[in-house]
């Protein structure tokens, strides 16, 4: 049976009960895209972000987490989280407004079994904590039977080279699709605490009741991948959305990261 990583924990939430505003950034007009293994086209721009639809907006994604207003709550409410990733790639794509990877895998979410879809790359990052902005956000997007969709977030600071990042990167310019090699720099060596909240996808249609699962430990690439990434988007990433009250947690947890049989 093929190797895939697992990453697993048990947490305990506490809950952020203060709002935030909406911030605007604008960024560069992406540069000219290179070659990638499979191209398709979606009709929306990102310097153009007031013209994107959508039918209601009391739950949108990305917004700022707040960490000064965390407070605790129950230290008895549990929750787990399992994500399982197929090294083996299916297509690297260049969807028009970021680079996909289509692998297989799993997760188990307090419980429920999601299917990992796909993830994609977002230069810089969408969420921002203390209004702090990574020069990378990685999203896992997973889904119920039930239709839930569930994205665990890993976020990405310049510093060491990585090696499952230069696989897809090599896979882009080549046409390739490889098996990621040391796919655990895909995600924090202790990811000992995430955040949580209820929001939405960040691109259209932008639908809501999205749960997102944010690591707080980022994982790192070099200055040179992360401007080889930046040369197909730099800028794909929305404008931060209000929090209208929402409740975001931090979970503490004992995750650990590990391949399996």
């Amino acid at each position: 049976m093929k190797n895939r990583l697992l990453l697993g924990g048990t947490v305990i939430s506490l809950v952020l009960l203060t709002g935030c505003e909406v911030i605007h950034h604008h960024e560069e007009q992406p540069t000219k895209k290179q070659p990638a293994t499979t191209q398709k086209h979606h009709h929306f721009n990102y310097q153009e972000q007031h013209d994107w639809h959508f039918q209601s907006g009391h739950m949108q994604s990305p917004i700022n987490i707040d960490t000064d207003s965390l407070i605790p709550t129950d230290p008895q409410n549990e929750n787990n989280i399992q994500l399982h990733v197929d090294p083996d790639i299916t297509k690297v794509i260049d969807n028009g407004h970021s680079i996909e990877i289509q692998t297989k895998g799993d997760a188990m979410i307090n419980g429920r079994h999601f299917l990992l879809e796909q993830f994609h790359i977002h230069t810089p990052g969408e969420h921002t904590i203390d209004e702090k902005r990574d020069p990378m956000e990685i999203h896992f997007v997973t889904k119920a039977t039930d239709g839930r969709i569930a994205v665990i977030a890993v976020m990405a600071k310049t510093g060491h080279y990585n090696p499952a990042l230069q696989s897809i990167l090599l896979d882009l310019k080549h046409h390739q699709s490889k098996p990621l090699q040391n796919i655990e720099s895909l995600f924090p060596k202790h990811p000992n605490q995430y955040y949580h909240y209820l929001g939405s996808l960040t691109t259209p249609p932008l639908t809501e009741n999205v749960e997102w699962y944010i690591w707080t430990n980022p994982i790192q690439l070099s200055n040179k991948q992360l401007h080889q990434f930046e040369a197909y988007y730099k800028g794909n990433n929305r404008h931060l959305q209000k929090t209208n009250n929402r409740r975001r947690k931090l979970n503490n947890s004992k995750a650990t990261i590990k391949r399996r049989l």
